[in-house]
């Protein structure tokens, strides 16, 4: 089964995350149903991680820095 999981960060501080899963019909978005998985929450902490270091550090907030902070698996 093939899943998007979309996050955008806002309200400053907010993680706001959407899963769909592709179906025959499309892309099928129900947060009753989909979520992200456990393997998942390691790509979550390492986005935490960035944007804390590169959006909250002691320097002004870096966001090119931050676009270009990849996960290595």
């Amino acid at each position: 089964m093939a899943y998007l999981v979309l996050a955008y960060w806002g309200n400053e501080n907010e993680l706001f995350t959407t899963v769909s899963v592709l179906t025959d019909n499309g892309w099928l978005v129900d947060a009753q149903q989909y979520s992200f998985c456990l393997w998942d929450m390691q790509v979550m902490w390492f986005e935490r991680n960035s944007y804390i270091a590169h959006m909250y550090g002691e320097q002004p907030a870096d966001i090119v820095a931050y676009r270009n902070d990849t996960y290595q698996a």
